[in-house]
């Protein structure tokens, strides 16, 4: 079984205080929804190539999914409450169409 070390992994525990990229690399980030600071950065003294951050999204994408009801993308919605609409007046249900349930 290949066990990754610490120093294979492209993701840090915790967050950086400071991030060195450039606004290039800032903006791929933004593209790709990535938070800079979870980020290794492996260029000179530490600065975050484009390369760190599309390993970071392909480690991302290949972690298993969170078990726990969240859709493995380091996010989840929370609970909707249902909203009763009879504060509002009369309620009436209507059936909808054939075109209207296809659509």
């Amino acid at each position: 079984a290949a066990v990754s070390s610490p120093e294979a992994t492209s993701v840090l525990t915790e967050k950086a205080k400071k991030i060195y990229a450039s606004p290039s690399v800032r903006k791929v980030a933004r593209e790709f929804g990535v938070d800079l600071g979870f980020v290794k950065g492996t260029g000179r003294k530490g600065r975050i190539l484009k390369d760190d951050i599309k390993a970071y999204v392909k480690e991302q994408l290949n972690k298993p999914a969170v078990a726990a009801g969240g859709t493995g993308l380091g996010f989840t919605f929370p609970e909707l409450k249902e909203v009763d609409f009879s504060q509002f007046g009369e309620i009436e249900t209507v059936e909808l169409s054939r075109i209207q349930k296809i659509s």
